[in-house]
Parts: structure tokens; sequence; C-alpha cells
């Protein structure tokens, strides 16, 4: 076994939500695979995950769902989610995640 960040190309794999905020250039069009609390943003009319700032919950990050079963997503409101799909941004919509799975987090 190779050392170091095995990782293939294309695949983000593991990444936190503040690192998809922060860097989001480098998962562009990658399969990324991210856990947070669902929630919808009456806002932009969208589920998204969120990683809540445990200091200040203003400065909370959140990717958008997208691409996913409404009332899948609808019943799992409220909880941790893993969430696995293809990350993107866009001036729209923002940060968000072309998903394949959402299940419950472990």
């Amino acid at each position: 076994a190779r050392g170091g960040g095995a990782t293939p190309a294309g695949v983000g794999g593991h990444v936190s939500i503040h690192d998809l905020s922060l860097v989001p250039d480098t998962y562009r069009g990658k399969t990324v695979i991210t856990e947070g609390t669902l929630g919808f943003s009456a806002e932009v009319k969208q589920h998204q995950i969120v990683d809540p700032d445990p200091v200040d919950p203003s400065k909370s990050q959140a990717v958008v769902v997208l691409g996913y079963d409404a009332l899948a997503l609808r019943a799992l409101e409220g909880q941790r989610v893993s969430v696995t799909g293809r990350f993107d941004f866009d001036p729209a919509t923002g940060i968000f995640i072309d998903a394949d799975i959402v299940a419950g987090a472990e």
C-alpha cells in the first residue's frame, strides 16, 4: 500500500461542510461524502445539510442538497445525515451536492 492520501482521481472522499465552504474549487465536480444535520430552508425553498458552529450559530455552514427525492429528504429532516454525491456550485444556488445517497449517519 502506498503512503499518503491515496484517493482516486475524481473522488473527494469524506469532506467536512466547513472545507467544502472554504475551498469549493478543490472539490468542484468531484464525488464527496459529507455529514451534517438535514434541514429545509424556507428562505431558498431547498433542503440543505448544516454544520452548526458550536460557538456562533450565525456562522453555521450549509450545503444545499439537490437531485434527491423530496419525500425521502422530508423524512430525514432534523437528523444527522451522510450525503454522497457530486459537489458543485453556482451563483444562484451557492454550494450544493447533486445527491446520489442520503442516509442517516451512524
